[in-house]
């Protein structure tokens, strides 16, 4: 005679893992007391860079001629020239512009006495469509 074993459910003895839920305790916070006065100044900051940003895409959109000297330059790989087209637009603090065959990138940072790198407003343009 051949001994076949038979297999049974098995029944554990404690709760299912479905209604288990274990209680865990959250850390402490680790972030310091809210304090405001540094963003408000962050955001004033932010404004102006929205207003410089606003002030170059303005003056490319009223002139094609200056679209396309960019779009030409920058297709060309002349930083140079990118710069100087995007210096005439106006603004009076440094555009970081970086750009790629599908699109360009400016870049404005603000930094304040109270707050180094304070802010940074990136601006990302496509002007091709493949």
């Amino acid at each position: 005679m051949v001994y076949v074993p038979r297999i049974y459910p098995v029944f554990y003895s404690w709760p299912c893992p479905f209604w288990y839920y274990p209680l865990y305790r959250l850390p402490e916070s680790s972030y310091p007391p809210v304090e405001t006065s540094l963003f408000a100044q962050s955001l004033q900051e932010s404004q102006a860079l929205i207003e410089h940003g606003r002030t170059i895409v303005t003056h490319l959109a009223a002139n094609e001629g200056k679209m396309y000297d960019l779009m030409t330059a920058a297709q060309a790989g002349n930083d140079d020239q990118v710069d100087q087209i995007v210096g005439s637009t106006g603004v009076p603090i440094d555009v970081e512009t970086s750009y790629t065959p599908r699109s360009v990138t400016f870049r404005l940072r603000q930094s304040t006495a109270t707050i180094p790198r304070c802010c940074t407003l990136t601006m990302n343009i496509v002007w091709t469509d493949y």
